[in-house]
């Protein structure tokens, strides 16, 4: 996996609290996986190294 956080992602607040929004990141993407969260308004702004689908797998 690249160092490198390339993927870009937005998911809405409303579907899943920080906390575990984190944990189930964590869990997708594996314990080692490199992830940032911001937050802006009422949206996540997600940027991991690896392609994943968020909605299908969160909802």
């Amino acid at each position: 996996m690249s160092s490198e956080l390339s993927v870009r992602t937005e998911f809405h607040t409303h579907h899943a609290s920080p906390r575990r929004l984190v944990q189930e990141l964590r869990d997708l993407l594996g314990p080692g996986a490199q992830f940032t969260v911001d937050m802006r308004h009422n949206i996540y702004e997600i940027e991991t190294a690896e392609q994943f689908n968020v909605v299908n797998d969160f909802v």
